[in-house]
């Protein structure tokens, strides 16, 4: 999936020449503040290009604002002026993720400075606590299951993987909002956290997939609590504004005693039969748990 950049700019030339320069890239547009912040709420970007003037209070403000609201505030910004950012006007900016990029400025550059923060934004997103749903993230997690499977080798101790897809999250957020998806997102992480058990781990695997190791664990008693947890949140519904949320998951289960995996069996091995197992979930009627593969 490409990475989505909101460019702000209010002429048309500008935001044109930008846009041919970020071809690899899904590039939407706002033309103003009130654009924005509809665009924030339905796109949730990865970064934001933003056209501003250095002495403009409006201008500033937007900044300010972008990077204190809990809907962008975790989004890096790039400011792009036709000035230099000087330390009296750095000191106006001392808030939020942002770099600047002065014009005129060529494809190498910006591209450079595009590049640079989605890895810092990456490599936050990647430590021990995700935001918002404060559980591991998917780089912890493989680190804690390399060493747990090297153990279950050893020991001959059982293992398994879970893989649990939010359905239809897209659709939800088409519908509603990404505030709707963030509340599912945390009343998911709570419903997983109350579920397990004290010594397993969920991570969060991808923006709508969480990871569950089941240490010690065999797939029978995995897909019991698995049960477990499909019960609790097709009972469970999000009290929003007008109405009751419902959602469903569906999930996909791997254990290292399969008979189709060879001794050498890596993390990812269980975390590719457990996708594909999801995928099978996904390929009925979903709110399914798949053991097998087909």
């Amino acid at each position: 999936m490409k990475e989505k950049i909101l460019i702000v700019d209010d002429k048309f030339t500008d935001k044109s020449q930008v846009e041919n320069m970020l071809k690899e890239y899904d590039v939407i547009s706002a033309k103003n503040e009130k654009e924005i912040w509809k665009i924030l709420v339905k796109e949730h970007p990865d970064l934001i290009l933003l056209d501003v003037m250095t002495q403009d209070e409006n201008d500033l403000q937007i900044v300010k604002e972008l990077s204190q609201n809990e809907i962008s505030k975790n989004i890096p910004i790039i400011l792009i002026t036709a000035k230099d950012i000087n330390n009296n006007t750095q000191n106006n900016f001392d808030f939020g993720d942002f770099n600047y990029i002065k014009k005129p400025f060529d494809k190498t550059e910006l591209k450079t400075k595009i590049k640079s923060a989605l890895q810092n934004k990456q490599i936050k997103s990647e430590s021990i606590g995700v935001p918002l749903t404060n559980i591991l993230s998917r780089r912890y997690f493989f680190n804690i299951a390399k060493e747990q499977l090297e153990y279950s080798k050893k020991s001959k101790n059982d293992l398994s993987i879970a893989l649990i897809n939010i359905d239809f999250l897209k659709k939800i957020n088409n519908y509603n909002s990404n505030m709707t998806s963030n509340f599912i997102l945390e009343k998911l992480t709570s419903i997983l956290q109350d579920n397990i058990r004290v010594y397993d781990l969920v991570a969060k695997y991808s923006e709508k997939k969480f990871v569950i190791l089941f240490i010690d664990c065999n797939k029978k008693i995995s897909n019991k609590i698995l049960e477990r947890i499909k019960n609790n949140v097709e009972n469970t519904g999000l009290n929003l504004e007008n109405f009751i949320m419902q959602f469903s998951l569906s999930y996909g289960l791997s254990d290292v005693k399969d008979p189709s995996l060879a001794e050498d069996i890596t993390t990812e091995d269980l975390i590719k039969i457990a996708y594909d197992r999801l995928n099978i979930s996904k390929s009925y009627s979903r709110k399914k748990i798949s053991t097998y593969s087909a």
